[in-house]
């Protein structure tokens, strides 16, 4: 059911660079367990690949429901760097990643939290598309990758599968990667820390899969009820450089007009066009970024006074209610409660 895209994967063992074309999952698995001698453990909809000694230590998990999707589960560390790469078909799927490292997982359990995580995400690809992955030697990984294929949205839609699909990738095309991705970061860590096993981990990672279909579907409804805006490539490729725009300029950002004119769009389109692409107005996105930069300067012990007027705001009483508005408390009581907590 599965074995629908082309794999070109490139091995690099003990510096020997090896090129193997994988065409299927089915292809992709037998090469993968002879390759590495890895050990094959199967059930009902589940196979688990351990690495043996010479090769490194942990495993890779795969989930596969006959509904069309796959959940591929890594807690693994490799002695060498694998180095792989695939071409996607006429096939496509829509794809997405959840990666930690141990340096991530410390941080954690101290207690600590990244205001800003690395993610990764994945798109359905032209049939010409090619993605790249990296394992690297020595440096633990631990990751969920989901795909779900066009199939998949047949079996869990009242219309036409094939066209909720496409209703679903064009919405996401639509969207910043991290907007897109914010929401579901928490369901792809919630199927890398389960610490179910066997029947009770597949059916919860079923549960999980399903509760990323209902996120993909409502926000493509609530995308369709939305006053439409037509955005071309140029359109995006201007909305997507107002954040380097504001971020440039934080402590005295042009207006809506003066950024009309600076990426060449009329102001409905660019008003429009933002929110639709990043989910949020221009002007709660300024307030965001500023609350970013007045919290990274508040480390430094700076006054109060100085951080509002580095980040562009003309009066003490401005800065605190948009940092309020932000953070729920204002900038003096977050200086005082971070004062508790240690550096992140």
């Amino acid at each position: 059911m599965f074995g629908k895209s082309s794999f070109s994967f490139h091995f690099i063992i003990e510096g020997r660079q090896i090129a193997v074309e994988i065409r299927g999952i089915n292809h992709y698995m037998d090469h993968i367990e002879q390759t590495f001698g890895l050990k094959k453990t199967a059930g009902a909809g589940y196979i688990c690949y351990t690495l043996p000694p010479e090769i490194g230590e942990g495993s890779f998990e795969l989930y596969q429901g006959q509904e069309g999707f796959q959940v591929w589960i890594t807690n693994a560390q490799t002695k060498q760097d694998i180095d792989m790469s695939y071409v996607q078909d006429e096939n496509a799927y829509i794809g997405m990643a959840y990666i930690e490292t141990d340096s991530f997982r410390d941080t954690m359990s101290n207690g600590q939290a990244s205001a800003i995580q690395s993610w990764r995400t994945t798109r359905s690809l032209p049939s010409d598309g090619i993605t790249h992955g990296v394992c690297r030697a020595d440096k633990a990984l631990h990751a969920v990758n989901i795909f779900l294929f066009p199939e998949f949205f047949q079996t869990c839609s009242d219309t036409t599968g094939a066209n909720h699909y496409f209703d679903v990738l064009n919405t996401i095309q639509s969207f910043d990667e991290q907007t897109f991705m914010h929401d579901l970061y928490p369901i792809l860590a919630e199927i890398l820390h389960c610490s179910y096993k066997e029947t009770a981990k597949r059916l919860f990672t079923k549960s999980r899969v399903y509760a990323i279909a209902a996120h993909l579907i409502a926000l493509c409804d609530s995308e369709s009820a939305q006053p439409h805006v037509k955005l071309n490539k140029f359109d995006m490729q201007q909305i997507r450089s107002v954040p380097a725009i504001l971020r440039k300029q934080l402590n005295n950002p042009p207006s809506i007009a003066e950024l009309s004119r600076m990426v060449a769009l009329n102001e409905f389109k660019l008003k429009a066009g933002f929110k639709k692409v990043f989910k949020t107005t221009v002007y709660e996105y300024l307030r965001q970024i500023r609350t970013e930069r007045a919290i990274e300067l508040m480390k430094e012990d700076l006054p109060l006074e100085q951080i509002a007027a580095q980040i562009g705001y003309k009066s003490m009483r401005g800065f605190s209610q948009a940092f309020a508005k932000s953070t729920g408390v204002s900038p003096a009581e977050w200086r005082k409660q971070s004062h508790h907590f240690p550096a992140l």
